[in-house]
């Protein structure tokens, strides 16, 4: 499942709509456009959602546990995390 799969998914399981989830943060087509994978979040922008949907960093990174994407994250190697 790509990153953009699972802002979708957890938005979804949420019951909000974009406009709901995007709020005063980030636009409702930069929503869509993560969502369809024609952009990556920046760090900013995945703290907000991991927030806002009540799930992990490392979910939104596809990982279940701490991992190295987690890892890289967390150090601000944030080009390696999405990898």
């Amino acid at each position: 499942m790509t990153m953009g799969q699972r802002i979708l998914a957890a938005r979804l399981a949420a019951g909000m709509s974009q406009r709901e989830l995007a709020g005063e943060e980030i636009t409702r087509n930069m929503l869509s456009s993560l969502e369809h994978d024609t952009a990556n979040p920046s760090v900013a922008t995945l703290l907000y959602l991991s927030r806002r949907l009540g799930k992990s960093v490392g979910w939104f990174l596809g990982e279940d546990g701490p991992s190295e994407a987690v890892a890289a994250f967390e150090s601000g190697d944030y080009r390696r995390a999405r990898e």
